[in-house]
């Protein structure tokens, strides 16, 4: 999301605000292995998607 302010003749402020994970899922993006002789890491996730976080920011136009 994100929001424009006007700032008079200075220009504009925009706030942005993003969300990510906002599930919260825990799904894997990577598999250890696919070889099926090593049935230790055969389909074994070993890499996650992050939790969820917000991140905020400002950006500052100047003039038009």
């Amino acid at each position: 999301m994100s929001r424009t302010i006007p700032a008079g003749t200075l220009g504009r402020v925009e706030l942005i605000l993003d969300v990510l994970n906002a599930v919260n899922d825990g799904a894997e993006e990577s598999i250890a292995g696919d070889d099926l002789f090593a049935p230790a890491t055969f389909g074994q996730p070993n890499v996650f998607i992050d939790p969820r976080r917000a991140m905020l920011g400002v950006k500052i136009n100047l003039g038009r």
